[in-house]
């Protein structure tokens, strides 16, 4: 997984500071599963490997445990076909992750004392940071978000330093 992160503070006029944190990352490995022991070691749970990709068409480079990125719907269903199970409507890609974070503050001074209100904004842009539900070929959720975690969320705070 790639990480880019960038962190930006800038002193305003009037004792006002800006401060924001844009984090991205490149969607996880999967680890799809087949669920069952398809390479006859007795194990159950095979990830979907190089074996099994040269019946399905898998993006990604060697095609080991953790390196599929994506599937499309087509892919997923040659793979639930291939394991003997229905097709699914749709395999959601695999999420990626981009945040924006924000913080506002001004200070004001009384002689040797002063009073600061911040703000602070997470996920100032509301994307929705999905996860999805199983990387098991053989669930019901294969290739379905289960959750979005992180909507926007906003902070006030007050504090008066003597």
């Amino acid at each position: 997984r790639h990480e880019m992160k960038a962190h930006l503070e800038v002193e305003l006029p009037f004792d006002i500071q800006w401060a924001g944190i844009l984090e991205h990352y490149s969607e996880a490995p999967l680890n799809v599963n087949a669920a069952r022991d398809i390479n006859g070691d007795g194990l159950l749970n095979d990830w979907v490997n190089e074996e099994i990709c040269r019946t399905v068409s898998c993006p990604g480079f060697h095609y080991s445990r953790n390196s599929v990125r994506e599937l499309s719907t087509e892919d997923a269903n040659r793979l639930r076909s291939l394991l003997g199970l229905a097709p699914i409507a749709e395999f959601a890609n695999n999420p990626k992750y981009l945040n924006l974070n924000m913080t506002l503050q001004k200070t004001v001074r009384f002689g040797v004392r002063r009073a600061r209100a911040t703000m602070e904004v997470l996920n100032v842009f509301n994307t929705p940071q999905r996860v999805i539900g199983s990387a098991s070929a053989t669930s019901a959720l294969f290739g379905t978000y289960v959750a979005v975690v992180q909507p926007r969320a906003l902070q006030l705070t007050f504090q008066f330093d003597w």
